[in-house]
């Protein structure tokens, strides 16, 4: 295998991770901001923190595959890492504390 093909497989397989990484993020503050049920301008505030935190996690893990050069290899997996986070993933992860708390409450008022 040529030093360029296995350069690029090392900055897509980085850089996926990077994208799994992204949107495990995004789902913490998700959980986060339903556990807390924060409304106006705190939900707001948490949803461009965890923007901001994927960008920084996007830029770690470019750094490290290529001394932060974007590159299409590097922008597209990421993205198709995070597109298949959100489609196969998003919406698995619970805590079911709260939603048992959540379903003690109900049952109380009914």
């Amino acid at each position: 295998m040529s030093n360029l093909v296995s350069s690029q497989l090392l900055i897509f397989f980085v850089m996926a991770a990077g994208g799994i990484a992204a949107g495990l993020c995004m789902e913490v503050f998700r959980l986060f901001i339903k556990v807390r049920k924060l409304k106006g301008i705190r939900e707001k505030a948490a949803e461009i923190l965890s923007y901001a935190m994927a960008g920084v996690l996007a830029g770690e893990f470019s750094y490290f595959c290529d001394n932060g050069k974007i590159t299409l290899t590097g922008t597209a997996s990421f993205l198709i890492a995070l597109w298949l986070w959100k489609r196969l993933f998003c919406g698995i992860l619970t805590l079911t504390e709260a939603e048992n708390g959540e379903e003690e409450r109900r049952s109380k008022h009914v």
